[in-house]
């Protein structure tokens, strides 16, 4: 499937004769990867996400402490027991010219913000109060609900019926034309509310292929690469002129997620000593040389210090020690046969690796580094590579089918209980993360947060459930931190924001 859609995507952008760009009389051109957007209910992403071409909004926008600010809110207050009431901005329009009112909102939000799981929106508690005005509910009481409206999926569109097709937002752009699998091109909207964008049009172009997207960059056929692969920078001369690596504050973790919940034969890791074995068999410093040209760094934990005033007092994470790991592995009866494989009872000490979410593209050549690591303890390794997302999920992590998970995230919205919330709490909206769950005492430091209104005693409660959760229980083993990258032209000026889905491509600008 990988190859037929690599060649699909090269072949549609590099057949065609090059088109003017930015500075030419043409738009900014932009090439991302694969066309991923879903526009199945509870997990519509259509023009929101990879890549967000800003045709949409949310109610809220995070800033760069990752704080929740005013947007299409103009205003909200948190009134106690996961109850809240809003003031629309007042003037919003859609395309079309409707206006964002109350009726409007709450026919956006009951189709698009109450269907996704992590935001806990209760649809029946929506209500107008007035024109500008609604109130609403957090299914589980959150006081944190309305910061995790900042994730770009949430954006409202109007329910009108043809959203999957001809979605219409209030954002700065407006779509012109789309094309699965080959481009989707907007241009600006001339009657948005708010500051317009430097760029008249932009052209997105889907390129399964990364060597194929990195191709177009130096030969002038595209002015931005959205999607920033590591096997693009192995494949890019340092010395480069004709390519500018841009990036933000590292953001994004690289761990693997363990089966602490696992069926035979996927149940090795429900022994926190084996756990602490594999985490410190890692040589995270080797493993940063090589990916994104050295840009990345080892990591203690999955939250980075700077987002939320976190700082970088714990976890303490793990530094490499195989002489530790051994010994860990022999108290827990993994013993070392004569051909250097651990054993124990008769079962091989072998380790299925699924790699990776989003896809497998996004974290090579990781595993195979740790297929040499983890030889080194006595392991042997079966790596899975997957690039769909999906079938990521449904056909091995929601199934528990391996004993480490290996995934690129972070946390994407202003909550700063999202991540820790969503991926390790027992009743995790995603079943996947169950499996990885440590246990009541994160649980209820993670509830106690959610309902926290206090902002300086939430990231308290925050910083210790994440010391438990690596520190502790060893839920799941951090490797690195990575910033968001984006490739540019040289004359084409673009800071990426720590989020990819918010790049506002439309500040792009071009110098001499």
């Amino acid at each position: 499937m990988r190859s037929s859609l690599a060649t699909l995507g090269s072949s549609a952008l590099l057949s065609c004769e090059r088109a003017p760009g930015l500075g030419e009389g043409g738009p900014l051109r932009v090439a991302a990867g694969i066309d991923r957007y879903n526009t199945s209910i509870g997990r519509f992403t259509f023009t929101t996400s990879h890549p967000n071409v800003h045709i949409a909004e949310p109610a809220v926008k995070p800033d760069d402490a990752f704080r929740a600010q005013p947007w299409l809110f103009e205003q909200w207050s948190y009134e106690g027991s996961g109850r809240y009431v809003a003031r629309l901005r007042n003037g919003v329009r859609f395309h079309d010219g409707s206006l964002l009112d109350a009726d409007a909102f709450i026919a956006s939000a009951k189709r698009f913000v109450a269907t996704r799981d992590f935001v806990g929106l209760d649809p029946e508690s929506l209500r107008r109060i007035d024109d500008g005005t609604v109130a609403f509910e957090s299914l589980t009481g959150s006081a944190a609900m309305v910061k995790s409206m900042t994730h770009p999926a949430v954006s409202l569109l109007l329910a009108n019926g043809q959203e999957s097709t001809t979605p219409v937002g209030t954002g700065p752009y407006k779509l012109v034309r789309y094309e699965p699998r080959r481009e989707i091109e907007v241009e600006r909207f001339d009657d948005y509310w708010g500051p317009k964008p430097a760029i008249e049009r932009v052209v997105f172009r889907f390129v399964a292929d990364s060597q194929a997207r990195l191709t177009a960059l130096l030969g002038g056929e595209v002015d931005v690469i959205s999607d920033v692969t590591p096997e693009m920078f192995l494949g890019l001369d340092p010395d480069e002129p004709s390519v500018v690596v841009r990036k933000s504050r590292p953001m994004r973790y690289i761990a693997m997620f363990c089966n602490r919940r696992g069926e035979p034969p996927y149940d090795k890791m429900s022994d926190v000593r084996v756990r602490r074995a594999v985490a410190m068999a890692i040589d995270r410093a080797a493993i940063a040389k090589v990916m994104y040209g050295g840009h990345a760094r080892p990591s203690r934990g999955i939250l980075p210090d700077w987002m939320f005033g976190l700082g970088d007092e714990t976890p303490r994470g793990f530094e490499l020690d195989r002489e530790k790991a051994a010994s860990l592995l022999d108290e827990a009866g993994w013993r070392l046969d004569a051909n250097g494989v651990r054993e124990k009872d008769g079962t091989p000490f072998d380790l299925r690796i699924v790699s990776a979410y989003p896809n497998a593209s996004s974290v090579k050549p990781i595993p195979e580094m740790l297929e040499q690591m983890l030889r080194l303890i006595g392991a042997r390794t079966e790596i899975i590579e997957v690039e769909d997302s999906q079938l990521y999920y449904t056909g091995y992590a929601d199934r528990g089918l391996g004993d480490l998970f290996l995934e690129m995230g972070g946390n994407a919205v202003a909550d700063p209980t999202f991540l820790l919330y969503n991926t390790y709490h027992s009743s995790s909206p995603w079943p996947s993360y169950r499996r990885s769950a440590p246990g009541e005492d994160v649980d209820e430091l993670l509830e106690a947060a959610r309902e926290e209104p206090d902002a300086e005693a939430i990231v308290g409660l925050v910083r210790e459930a994440h010391r438990r959760i690596v520190d502790e229980h060893v839920a799941s083993i951090p490797i690195l931190m990575v910033p968001v990258f984006l490739f540019t032209k040289p004359n084409i000026v673009l800071e990426p924001f720590e989020s990819l889905d918010w790049v506002n491509f439309g500040a792009a600008q071009q110098t001499a």
